[in-house]
């Protein structure tokens, strides 16, 4: 099966594509980004092709250019991590609707997109996928619009959907201003303290190899159709996570001032994912 993987240059897409690369099942891996940052070394083992969605761009006949793919992952996104950004809903939502529709058209049979756990809003508990999504960030309406667009483009044109709703991750590559990047640096710089929120979150978090993973899984199973909660299913309080981080990456003590900064109002203070839909599909 030939396998394009979008977004590549970015924190998941890089890891999908190593996850993708290290398989070695036989698949031809096209990845494409709109810059070679942050592509990892695999001795040419994949057909890298610079791309940038815009107006410009789209004018073309993408499954073409894309060497006529079976399944494409698409991870590329921009705007993140500013969640309620107009440029969500305003510029990706539209261009994105537009690159998945030009490919699909032209030929390509299955397409598996990356959603988020902000399209549930600030609904709490757990979470599962036959909850109706209430976005109140500009990220999750303009993702929960992509999926219903993207749902109606299946009765026009013929091909298989898969939306990937992914919740909370950490690891290697992800944005320097994000929580455990910023732990992270605050440790190097031999911080004697660090502020924070009260903690009290249960949130749910997956390392970013395991996300990517997961992804893979999915996009690729042969039987994998709608929606799938991707996260671990196990709610963690975000104070004890914390805790338990900075304690395994330093020697000095670190004081944690915890609250020193309000809850974020686009949250709510317990949520995690309902995996039960993706674990049945693995044992299939």
């Amino acid at each position: 099966m030939k396998i394009l993987i979008t977004g590549t240059s970015g924190f998941i897409g890089s890891h999908v594509l190593e996850h993708a690369i290290i398989q070695n099942d036989n698949h031809q891996i096209i990845s494409t980004s709109r810059n070679m940052g942050g592509l990892i070394d695999t001795k040419n083992n994949y057909l890298h092709i610079p791309f940038t969605i815009s107006d410009e761009t789209l004018d073309q006949n993408l499954f073409k250019l894309f060497g006529e793919p079976d399944l494409m992952i698409h991870l590329a996104w921009e705007g993140l991590p500013d969640y309620m950004g107009k440029v969500h809903t305003e510029r990706n939502l539209p261009l994105q609707f537009s690159f998945i529709r030009n490919l699909v058209s032209n030929g390509l049979k299955k397409v598996a997109v990356t959603g988020t756990c902000f399209e549930y809003g600030l609904q709490s508990g757990k979470l599962n996928e036959e909850l109706n999504p209430q976005p109140v960030t500009e990220y999750g309406k303009a993702k929960n619009l992509l999926r219903i667009k993207l749902q109606d483009l299946t009765k026009e044109m013929k091909f298989d959907f898969v939306w990937l709703r992914l919740f909370y991750m950490y690891g290697e590559g992800q944005n320097k201003n994000s929580l455990f990047p910023m732990l992270d640096r605050k440790i190097a710089e031999g911080a004697k303290e660090i502020d924070l929120s009260g903690g009290e979150q249960l949130r749910d978090y997956l390392r970013v190899e395991k996300m990517a993973e997961l992804i893979y899984k999915i996009s690729v199973h042969p039987l994998s159709a709608g929606i799938y909660n991707c996260c671990s299913g196990n709610p963690v309080r975000l104070r004890s996570m914390i805790e338990e981080y900075v304690s395994s990456r330093q020697n000095q003590e670190i004081k944690l001032n915890i609250g020193r900064y309000p809850y974020n109002d686009y949250e709510p203070l317990e949520f995690w994912g309902d995996n039960s839909k993706a674990e049945n599909l693995m044992r299939k």
